[in-house]
Formats: C-alpha cells, sequence, structure tokens
C-alpha cells in the first residue's frame, strides 16, 4: 500500500474518532445538563414546600380552632412560584396539630419532582394566665367601694380559653352526681360535681371545686378556699354567685362559664379576696360591693393549671423534619 492510501484511511479513522467523542460529549453534557435542571428543581421544591408549611401556620395563628377546623379548611393545592403546594393535617388535638407540606415542580423531560416537609405545632400558655381578672364580655363595678385590682384586667376577649372537664372527673378525689352542697365544716382534695353546687357557710377547703352546673355562696359568710398548685381553684360550667356574701376568701384560679356564657355575680359582697386569676367567659358583676380586691398570682402562668385548651394567638413549632 502505498503512502497516500495510508493518509486517506488515517484520516478516516481521526474523523471517526472526532465523531464518536463528539457523540459522547453531547451525551454527556445532555446528562450532566438534566442532572443540573433537576438539582435545581428539587431545591425550588424544596422552597415552595417550606412556603407552603409557612402559609399554614400563619392561618393557625389566628385560628383558635385549630382542631375543628383541620380537616375544612383551606389546605391546598395552590400554586406558588412555578410549582404547586398542599397541605395535610394528622395528629389533631385541641392544642396540637402536625402539618405536611407537600411541593411539586416540573423537572426535565416534563418529570415531576416533589419535595416534603412536616412538623409538630402547639398552642402556647392560654394568654388569660396573664391577667388578674379576663372577661369575655364586661367588667361592672358601679357603686363599689374599696375595690382594687393588683395586676392586669381585660374585657370584651375572643380567644377564651376551655376546660377538659372529664380529665378532672378522671383525677379527682371526690365525684358526686347532681347537686351537692358543702356544709360547715373542712374539706380537702379535687372535688368533681356533676351539678350545681352550693356553699353554706364556715367552710374551708384545701382543695379545687369542678362543677358542670352553677357554684352558689349567696348571703353566705367566712368561705375559705385554698388549691394546691397548679390546679385551679374553682371552675363551673355556669355562673359563679356570692351576692350579699362576706368574708370569702380564694386562693388559685377561679374560672366562669365554660360554656363560654358564664357569669361572676357578687352584688352587694363585702370582703372578697382573690389570690391568682379570675376568669369570665361571660360578665363580672361587682356593682355597690365593698371591700373585694383581686391579687394577681405570677405562679398561675408559671406553673399553669393543667386540662386548659386555646386561648391562645401564640403558636410553637417543633420536631421539623424532610420526609422526602
Amino acid at each position: 500500500m502505498n503512502k497516500k492510501g495510508i493518509s486517506v484511511i488515517a484520516v478516516v479513522a481521526v474523523m471517526l474518532a472526532l465523531s464518536l467523542l463528539g457523540i459522547v460529549a453531547v451525551a454527556l453534557l445532555g446528562s450532566v445538563s438534566s442532572l443540573g435542571v433537576d438539582y435545581l428543581k428539587a431545591r425550588q421544591a424544596f422552597y415552595i414546600a417550606e412556603a407552603g408549611r409557612h402559609w399554614y401556620l400563619e392561618s393557625l395563628q389566628s385560628d383558635n380552632n385549630w382542631s375543628d377546623n383541620a380537616t375544612t379548611g383551606d389546605r391546598g393545592p395552590k400554586n406558588f412560584a412555578g410549582g404547586s403546594f398542599v397541605i395535610t393535617v394528622s395528629n389533631c388535638m385541641a392544642d396540637s396539630i402536625t402539618v405536611t407540606s407537600a411541593a411539586v415542580v416540573t423537572g426535565y423531560e416534563s418529570q415531576s419532582i416533589q419535595r416534603v416537609v412536616s412538623c409538630d405545632v402547639s398552642r402556647g400558655l392560654p394568654t388569660a394566665f396573664n391577667y388578674a381578672i379576663y372577661v369575655g364580655g364586661s367588667i361592672h363595678t358601679q357603686g363599689a367601694e374599696d375595690f382594687s385590682v393588683t395586676g392586669q384586667q381585660k374585657e370584651g376577649v375572643s380567644d377564651f380559653p376551655t376546660v377538659n372537664f372529664s380529665y378532672y372527673q378522671s383525677i379527682a378525689n371526690h365525684v358526686e352526681t347532681g347537686a351537692y352542697t358543702f356544709s360547715s365544716g373542712t374539706y380537702t382534695g379535687i372535688w368533681y360535681i356533676d351539678g350545681n353546687v352550693t356553699f353554706g357557710s364556715d367552710v374551708t377547703l384545701n382543695g379545687t371545686v369542678i362543677a358542670t352546673g352553677n357554684i352558689d355562696m349567696k348571703s353566705q359568710s367566712n368561705i375559705t378556699i385554698t388549691s394546691t398548685l397548679p390546679y385551679p381553684a374553682l371552675v363551673s360550667d355556669g355562673n359563679y354567685e356570692f351576692n350579699n356574701a362576706h368574708n370569702i376568701n380564694i386562693t388559685g384560679l377561679v374560672f366562669v362559664g365554660a360554656d363560654l356564657s358564664g357569669n361572676l355575680l357578687t352584688q352587694k359582697a363585702e370582703d372578697i379576696t382573690f389570690i391568682g386569676s379570675v376568669l369570665v367567659a361571660g360578665n363580672f358583676n361587682a356593682q355597690n360591693s365593698e371591700d373585694m380586691s383581686l391579687i394577681y398570682n405570677t405562679e398561675i402562668a408559671s406553673n399553669p393549671p393543667p386540662g386548659f385548651s386555646g386561648g391562645s394567638q401564640n403558636i410553637m413549632m417543633s420536631g421539623w423534619k424532610e420526609v422526602l
């Protein structure tokens, strides 16, 4: 074979080699390009999922009934930043919930790319625990003499907490069905009364009374109730009345009206002292009373009573994780 033929073969071989290299290079570039696109899209999906999570947490911030609304509220899917997210909720309790945000974007060659994040969310302490008097209706003190409040007071509130009566029934030392009267004497422990409660005069209670009905001290005297922290002193699902009563001393949290309509009625009462916090879902009426003082105890907030939920605009997040 002459040199000219060898040169032609060499040129053809080189051209074939270069063509193969070009094909490989194009293939590699295409692969690298697709990987790069998918990586960027995956990051985009992650941030959309995070945006969806924050969007839903903000909606919970202003929802006092999140456990009831969790399955019916707006949870998407929602379009956002070139993709979309959808929220799912689980483990719904009165004051805690698990939120999951799943985002989807379109990747290389129309492939769907998904990222999922979740977290646990819980309510903060009821706002009411920071007040000496916290009232859903109005505070009425017309004609009252020597009426004093040490601590903050607030009326016309909408974020009122609720009480888990079943919890207190389960831990009570004494459970009574129907109306019950505390006659003159000394009592101890947690009392759960499924009905109305009446106090006679000269009663000392070192403990707690939880009543599904009204609590009545009208025209009685010399009643002292001292709770053991963190438990409340008095909880009623109806009204708390002690009109014309005198020398009443209560230490601990007083909760009136778990049905969100109960009133505290103290007209023409004398020598009344509350040390702790008084929460009234309805109205606080102290007209024409004399020598009434309410002194806030900071331990109500630092060592809050169990069994209370809701009534807080603050939420706390924990347990964040990337699911996918």
